[in-house]
């Protein structure tokens, strides 16, 4: 180390040269393998650069809140992350139809947790993505239940009107299975109304075979030109009439 006029030249000193001739065992041992890596042959002035930069630093970094944190300092701490200063200053991008009352709950949910603005506009968009994804899928399996409900109803209804067939044709053997139908029909549209129609077909009894016979038992009774316009029966009846078309053999009751 070279001495001249007052002033001392310690461009020679280095970290290795301080550790090896002006520090004791004792302290040598306490010093961290890891600095010698980082400082080996660096000059004192290096040490001390490094040193103060990263006191600089450590200044410089924001406290992490606790349990101990006051509420003011906790807001400082949120609004220094990118917190906004109220609920209001997000901003989100929705959908047209968005839920109002849930998009305010968000902002003020976000707000007292002090999440920040870019943390909250891609917890918004990821919740929209996802929440559009469920819908479709919702609507898809919706159309898929429908799908099934169809022809399930449809194979019921297969299933039930083959049975109904069947037992038609056991009572109607032969040609008078078709006319026999064809006179149910004719009596069936004549004697329930439209709104009954619908009744029964809702309900599955438009093609019973219990509902058809009756149906068919009753237009046999009153007899078919009774059913067909232009017939006898085409006009109401009232009771008198009805009596002597179905019994003209039967003498009038006296009065």
């Amino acid at each position: 180390m070279a001495e001249g006029d007052g002033n001392q030249d310690y461009s020679g000193v280095n970290y290795d040269t301080v550790v090896e001739n002006c520090l004791s065992d004792e302290v040598k041992a306490t010093i961290p393998e890891s600095w010698g890596k980082k400082f080996k042959g660096k000059s004192m002035d290096d040490v001390f650069t490094s040193h103060l930069n990263a006191e600089r630093e450590f200044s410089q970094r924001v406290k992490i809140p606790d349990e101990k944190t006051s509420d003011e300092d906790r807001r400082k701490f949120h609004t220094a992350c990118g917190c906004p200063e109220t609920p209001d200053g997000y901003e989100f991008e929705l959908p047209d139809d968005h839920d109002k009352d849930f998009v305010q709950w968000a902002r003020d949910t976000f707000h007292a947790a002090g999440v920040s603005k870019a943390k909250a506009a891609a917890l918004a968009k990821g919740f929209t993505e996802f929440s559009g994804k469920r819908l479709e899928a919702a609507a898809v399996a919706r159309v898929e239940a429908d799908a099934k409900a169809a022809a399930k109803a449809k194979r019921d209804k297969d299933k039930k009107l083959a049975v109904s067939e069947a037992a038609l044709r056991k009572e109607w053997e032969g040609d008078e299975y078709e006319s026999n139908l064809a006179l149910a029909k004719l009596g069936y549209e004549s004697i329930f109304g439209e709104k009954g129609r619908k009744k029964l077909a809702d309900a599955g009894l438009n093609t019973d075979s219990d509902v058809v016979q009756a149906v068919f038992a009753h237009v046999s009774r009153l007899g078919e030109d009774a059913f067909i316009k232009g017939g006898s029966g085409g006009k109401k009846e009232n009771t008198k009439e009805m009596l002597d078309r179905m019994y003209p053999d039967d003498p009038a009751p006296k009065k």
